[in-house]
């Protein structure tokens, strides 16, 4: 019995039957390499998982949508989803929906990269079955649904502790404020992913933008609040890590472009800000001055333009004037603005659904 963590080759396993335990990207990868090497290969799933290819119709999955395409995209019933999935991916979800793998409901965003354990599962190379329950007393794996399978190797991939930032006296993850910036001490910054997430999304320009909003901070050029806020922030958001959340790396780089200053003010270059979070999710449309990038294949299914008024909606009246004295907006975007109702408005820094 071993770990993710500890797995490394497949031919270690040549020849032996091997379980591997987990529904995630982890147990998917793993178990897609060992088929072709283990003499057979059980993949046990607790619940099942939306798995899409990396190239969705020629184009890398993540960049199907743009930044506001992937906050409408929340909007569309799950059934409609899968029904553009139908067209784009006609062989792929048709052996999606034979191995009786895919998800009747999901989170439309929430999407684990993999283009093999779909294939070998409806192929039988790999054999999905129930969650893993316990190890009975003669060695063999109970299954959640009472179901047994005796097995030469079992690699668990079930998930990863909590970072242990021991190593820097007094630091504790429950204390970083917004997940980077230690309120005790806010010269102190960790560039990583919140410990709670399940994240989504290329991790490059994410990263590289909090490390701008650290240097920000650091120069001055952005503000922290005090410390008895970051405190109170710290309890509201971080008293139960252990609750799993959905993560947008994405979007999470506008929010935190923004709150650093790096990207476009909407309230005062909304145009520059419109061509970044309507156009593909291509990192080098996040430099300053960049221009603007090319649509996205998926946001066809949406209406840009009222998607457009939404976030300009929740915008004051006056920056709205003066975006349009501007030239930034023209006068049917502003009227159209004021017609959005306030539960329709969208927030410029994109928020989005993170619980599952």
């Amino acid at each position: 019995m071993l770990t993710a963590k500890e797995y490394r080759r497949p031919d270690a396993f040549r020849g032996l039957r091997v379980l591997v335990a987990g529904g995630g990207v982890s147990g998917a990868d793993i178990a897609c390499e060992l088929a072709g090497h283990a003499a057979a290969v059980d993949w046990s799933v607790r619940r099942r998982q939306l798995f899409l290819p990396r190239d969705c119709g020629g184009v890398a999955n993540d960049m199907l949508f743009s930044y506001i395409g992937r906050v409408a995209l929340e909007e569309l019933p799950y059934a409609g989803y899968l029904a553009w999935l139908d067209t784009l991916l006609p062989e792929y979800m048709r052996m999606y929906r034979a191995t009786g793998l895919l998800p009747g409901t999901g989170f439309h965003g929430a999407v684990h990269v993999n283009e093999k354990i779909v294939p070998h599962v409806y192929r039988g190379e790999v054999r999905a079955r129930a969650a893993f329950d316990h190890f009975a007393d003669d060695g063999h794996v109970v299954f959640a649904d009472g179901t047994r399978g005796r097995y030469d190797a079992v690699i668990l991939c079930l998930g990863y502790e909590m970072p242990d930032y021991g190593f820097v006296a007094g630091l504790r993850h429950e204390e970083l404020y917004e997940h980077f910036f230690w309120y005790r001490d806010p010269t102190m910054v960790v560039v990583n992913t919140p410990v709670d997430t399940d994240a989504f999304g290329t991790a490059c320009p994410y990263f590289e933008a909090i490390a701008g909003w650290a240097l920000a901070v650091l120069s001055g050029k952005a503000e922290l609040p005090g410390r008895e806020e970051m405190a109170a922030w710290c309890a509201r958001h971080m008293g139960a890590p252990h609750r799993r959340r959905y993560y947008d790396c994405w979007l999470e780089t506008i929010r935190i472009g923004l709150r650093s200053g790096a990207l476009p003010d909407p309230a005062t270059h909304f145009a520059g800000y419109w061509r970044l979070v309507s156009a593909t999710v291509v990192p080098a449309n996040l430099r300053p001055g960049a221009r603007a990038g090319l649509p996205a294949p998926g946001d066809g299914l949406f209406d840009l333009t009222a998607l457009k008024r939404r976030v300009l909606a929740w915008l004051p009246e006056r920056a709205r004037d003066a975006l349009l004295s501007a030239g930034q907006i023209d006068a049917a975007d502003h009227l159209g603005a004021r017609r959005v109702p306030p539960s329709r408005r969208i927030a410029p820094w994109l928020p989005y659904r993170q619980r599952l």
